[in-house]
Order: C-alpha cells, then sequence, then structure tokens
C-alpha cells in the first residue's frame, strides 16, 4: 500500500507546488525476488531518473518484504498524475498526486483535530498489524497515550 508521511493510507495526495513530495510504498507478506522497488509516475519510472533532479528514493528491505519511499523536491504542476510502487506485475500499488498552487491548497476542505488523529490511529494501527511483537506492544502503547490525550481534549 501507498502511504503518505503520517503513515495513513492513500489513494490521492495533494500537494503545493515547490514543496516536496514524499510517498512510501508498504510491501509485505512477499519475498522479495530482488532488492529493488520501482516507482514510476505514469510510463517513467523514477529510481534512476538523472535528468529531472531532485528524485530520490530509500529502500529498507525487511523479512517479509520492504519498506521504500519516494521524495521529489520543488515539484510543480508537471508532477500531477499517476504514482506506482512496484516490486513486480502482480504487487503494484497506485495513487493519483494533484500537484496545486497556493489559492488551490487553500480551498481544500481540512479535516478538524480529533477526527483527523483518528483517522491517523487507524492507519498506524493498520500498519503495525505487520510489525513484531514488541513494535506491536510499543505501537499499542502510543495509541494509549494518544487517545488518552484527545479524549482530555474532548472534556
Amino acid at each position: 500500500m501507498i502511504v503518505d508521511e503520517y503513515g495513513t493510507a492513500l489513494q490521492e495526495k495533494y500537494y503545493e507546488i515547490d514543496s516536496t513530495l514524499q510517498l512510501s510504498c508498504i510491501v509485505r507478506n512477499v519475498v522479495m525476488s530482488s532488492s529493488v522497488v520501482y516507482w514510476s509516475h505514469g510510463d517513467q519510472i523514477l529510481n534512476y531518473d538523472t535528468t529531472r533532479g531532485g528524485v530520490s528514493v530509500k529502500t529498507e528491505l525487511m523479512e517479509d518484504g520492504a519498506n521504500s519511499t519516494l521524495f521529489i523536491a520543488k515539484i510543480n504542476k508537471s508532477d500531477s498524475g499517476n504514482y506506482t510502487c512496484s516490486i513486480n506485475s502482480s504487487h503494484e500499488y497506485n495513487i493519483m498526486v494533484h500537484i496545486l498552487n497556493a489559492e488551490e491548497v487553500e480551498s481544500l476542505p481540512t479535516e478538524q483535530g480529533w477526527l483527523a488523529e483518528l483517522r491517523h490511529i487507524v492507519s498506524l494501527i493498520h500498519l503495525n498489524s505487520y510489525g513484531s511483537r514488541k513494535n506491536r506492544e510499543n505501537g499499542f502503547i502510543l495509541y494509549v497515550r494518544i487517545i488518552t490525550s484527545l479524549i482530555d481534549e474532548m472534556e
């Protein structure tokens, strides 16, 4: 699955012009046949793109899959479109990215306070369900602390 910088599973993401695009791909329950997670924009593979500049890919291999993050600096309207991360044709994940100017970004609706936090927590719980027992225990403690603080804020 493709997630944003907060771990929220995504199918679509909005960025402002001149910001840095950051997308992470989480591949689990797969034996990696190679050490590469490919990122593409449309038909163009980005892993080895030296013409645009500002593109980097960081991949961490794990026993049961990989975590890979795509960074693109100083994005512009031409960076809008479909992005894919894949390890092979049967394991691909897609996201539609929209690059907007400042006025367009300001007009987007936003989630407020506890609802946004709750969505973030649900995404973290889902992501941690793939980790080791110790990571799941640490994650659970973090979730309890976050939920407790949100309840305190609501009172």
